[in-house]
């Protein structure tokens, strides 16, 4: 994938001045590399008020981003808004595309992003929005190797953790945080993020495949998978990423995994999501004739973690090319 030299300036930035990241520095640091037209339009789409703003819960997301502690409790608040609430409209949408294509022209092609590049990852919006909103009745509630996880499940107030089930999202996130063994904070995820924290790396690198046996990852890959069906054809060694995680789990653990691509969800896991607007892909159109962003565009002649960006270029390159545009049609404004 295309790395700019601003990101790679701003990480090098990052990486040798903080031994622990500073978010603020970093995010100012980025967006020095704005514009002054660009900026601009970056605020007035994030500002308190903007339809943007508004239908993506911008001020709890502020609360993530600028808060100290675990970001568990905060991201269960934030999707108990967020999920509850009615989606971005193809209006909301729609403007905020193309004032950003619009204000931040010569900066995406200074970077090397194409227009083409943010429809399609603004396109995505309905699937993202529907994986976060997936909640779990079996959450994970901890292996004994952190209490951290658990003091941030019972300090949330939201109702994420009620008798609705908790979210997906929150309950994996606890899951890493476990394995880690200490909060899970912005501050911590930055400095992993730019390898200030070789501990939490060689964590990371050593936490078992049976980590993703999980009825939530299941749940979520179904859901990518309904989209973007080539996905689960990812080659790890000699099996497909699909083959790999039903055999994983089912050898290891006393419950059948069975991996739908179709959409359907796993027995503990429902869609909480108010009013979706994921349009499942029709699979008798033929899946050809979507170009793909430059962007995702990777070199097939890399080995292991080549070949998987190669599937992974493939997957949005054989898409169905009428379903893809009708999602166009409705989220970019392609009328």
């Amino acid at each position: 994938m295309k790395t700019t030299s601003a990101v790679l300036a701003a990480t090098a930035l990052a990486g040798s001045a903080y031994a622990q990241a500073n978010i603020g520095s970093i995010a100012q640091t980025a967006l020095s590399y704005l514009s002054p037209t660009c900026l601009q339009t970056v605020i007035q789409l994030s500002s308190n008020g903007s339809a943007l703003n508004t239908c993506l819960d911008g001020s709890l997301l502020e609360s993530i981003v600028l808060g100290n502690g675990s970001i568990i409790a905060p991201v269960g608040n934030y999707l108990d808004e967020f999920c509850s609430s009615q989606p971005c409209s193809n209006e909301t949408l729609t403007n905020a595309t193309q004032t950003l294509l619009s204000g931040c022209a010569s900066d995406l092609t200074k970077f090397g992003v194409t227009n083409q590049t943010i429809e399609f990852v603004v396109a995505q919006y309905p699937l993202a929005r529907d994986v976060l909103c997936l909640k779990t009745t079996d959450p994970f509630v901890g292996n004994g190797t952190s209490s951290s996880n658990m003091t941030s499940m019972m300090n949330s107030t939201s109702s994420s953790n009620s008798t609705n089930g908790t979210f997906c999202a929150t309950s994996l996130l606890t899951e890493f945080q476990s394995y880690l063994g200490e909060d899970l904070t912005i501050s911590n995820i930055a400095t992993i993020a730019l390898g200030g924290n070789q501990t939490a790396l060689d964590t990371i690198k050593s936490i078992p495949p049976t980590a993703l046996c999980d009825e939530c990852v299941f749940g979520a890959l179904s859901l990518v998978e309904e989209q973007y069906p080539q996905l689960g054809n990812i080659t790890l060694g000699n099996y497909t990423l699909n083959t790999f995680l039903t055999g994983t789990c089912n050898a290891t653990n006393g419950t059948e995994f069975t991996l739908s691509t179709n959409g359907t969800l796993p027995t503990n896991v429902t869609e909480s999501a108010v009013n979706s607007t994921l349009i499942p892909m029709n699979f008798t159109m033929p899946q050809t004739n979507l170009s793909i962003p430059t962007q995702f565009k990777m070199n097939s002649s890399a080995s292991s973690t080549g070949a998987v960006e190669s599937v992974l270029s493939s997957v949005v390159a054989t898409a169905s090319g009428s379903a893809v545009t009708a999602m166009k049609k409705r989220w970019i404004g392609q009328q």
